[in-house]
């Protein structure tokens, strides 16, 4: 995944895990950044773990990798600030 132009992750590369369960699409995949190139982001952990509703409580199983990715650098663009947790 790159980052968007116009915003702090522009000119970067992250790579996404996904792993899913025997219970998919009914569960979230666990999704995790991976890799030399973590994105400091106050919703990222300093391990690639990602904290975004749609992967916890908000799951759909209408939801595609596509759209978790979409929902991912959407929140990466959002960020005003690079502040980890």
């Amino acid at each position: 995944m790159d980052g968007a132009q116009g915003t702090l992750y522009e000119g970067e590369h992250f790579q996404l895990q996904f792993k899913f369960s025997n219970k998919y699409p009914f569960d979230s995949p666990e999704v995790t950044f991976i890799g030399a190139n973590i994105p400091v982001h106050p919703h990222v952990y300093s391990n690639g773990h990602i904290c975004l509703s749609i992967l916890t409580e908000d799951w759909s199983p209408a939801l595609s990798v596509q759209s978790v990715c979409l929902s991912i650098v959407s929140m990466l663009s959002s960020c005003k600030e690079k502040v980890g947790l």
